[in-house]
């Protein structure tokens, strides 16, 4: 039900509901969340050339959370960065509105964008985004996006 979902920056402050979806993240084993407040607390605002953290609300409830930042080891590149989806709210078009929606600019910007597809399940979401197998430098795929181009008509 993706038109429920409203998405919305962040900007001032991490969203109510972080520290639930947080809780969520740890349980489930997975530290990016833990990292992005540790960010946060340091000054991290995703407000670089080509940054942007998005949330992701159904109703008034915390769906999801996902950034884009500037990749430290490969000039001119992004990375997909603090993404996830809480486990009420998968399955239900969530993750797939929030990747988009970050990806959109990248795509407007011809910047490729790396990803490290670090569980069982996510190689198979992000090569559905149009991301190739791509391991090396701390990611494991890459979406190397153009710039979109004016169709060609034929007989012209």
């Amino acid at each position: 039900m993706v038109s429920t979902l409203r998405l919305q920056p962040v900007r001032l402050a991490l969203p109510p509901g972080f520290d639930a979806l947080r809780a969520d993240a740890v349980a489930e084993g997975h530290r990016m969340l833990e990292r992005l407040a540790a960010e946060w607390d340091a000054g991290q605002r995703f407000d670089r050339d080509g940054e942007a953290l998005l949330v992701g609300w159904h109703g008034d409830a915390l769906a999801g959370i996902g950034g884009v930042a500037q990749d430290p080891g490969t000039s001119g590149a992004l990375r997909m960065c603090r993404f996830y989806v809480g486990p009420a709210h998968r399955r239900r078009g969530t993750a797939r509105a929030l990747a988009g929606a970050l990806l959109r600019e990248a795509r407007r910007m011809g910047r490729p964008v790396l990803v490290n597809a670090g569980t069982p399940t996510a190689p198979a979401f992000w090569e559905a985004l149009g991301f190739v197998p791509d391991p090396g430098g701390g990611h494991t795929h890459r979406l190397t996006a153009t710039p979109e181009q004016p169709r060609a008509v034929p007989g012209r």
